[in-house]
């Protein structure tokens, strides 16, 4: 599973075709994985999490919050991932997933409760997807305020711990 930073995939779900040539990402050879998984910035203010399951074929644009529109975010985002492959093939000469033909995906997931705990959330379900890997998972935990407020917590502690701040 290849982790895509947020700032990249953002630029290919959101950024112009000028854009999407300077993050061609030369080093990747997308072939040698099953997997891309990221988070995106949505709005400067919204965090959903990026799936993109090659095995299926499928891609899933997953939002923490209610939305009705998580399928059709979905399809607008695997035709975004298509047009970027093909742009690494037409600019680079870079021929890795250039010929399969996405589809958008829905991943069940529960919904958070609050207007401040996206990030919180989409960190879980990518936890909740690699230990599934490389079965898609039908992702469950509880979304409570309290329980975010543990959890914000404790990722929180283990990032201080893994840098060697604590």
């Amino acid at each position: 599973m290849y982790l895509l930073n947020h700032y990249t995939a953002g630029v290919i779900l959101f950024g112009d075709r000028t854009q999407l040539t300077s993050h061609r990402l030369p080093k990747v050879n997308f072939d040698n994985y099953e997997a891309v998984l990221s988070f995106v910035l949505v709005n400067n203010n919204h965090w959903k999490l990026l799936y993109i399951h090659a095995n299926t074929s499928t891609v899933f644009l997953v939002d923490p919050a209610q939305s009705i529109k998580q399928l059709d975010d979905s399809e607008h985002a695997a035709k975004r991932i298509q047009e970027y492959f093909r742009v690494r093939r037409t600019r680079h000469s870079i021929t890795d997933w250039v010929d399969v033909k996405w589809k958008g995906g829905v991943m069940g997931h529960p919904l958070q409760t609050d207007g401040c705990s996206c990030g919180v959330v989409v960190v879980k379900m990518a936890k909740a997807v690699m230990e599934s890997f490389p079965l898609i998972p039908n992702v469950n935990f509880e979304c409570s305020k309290k329980y975010m407020k543990r959890e914000r917590r404790e990722l929180a502690l283990e990032i201080l711990e893994a840098s060697g701040s604590v």
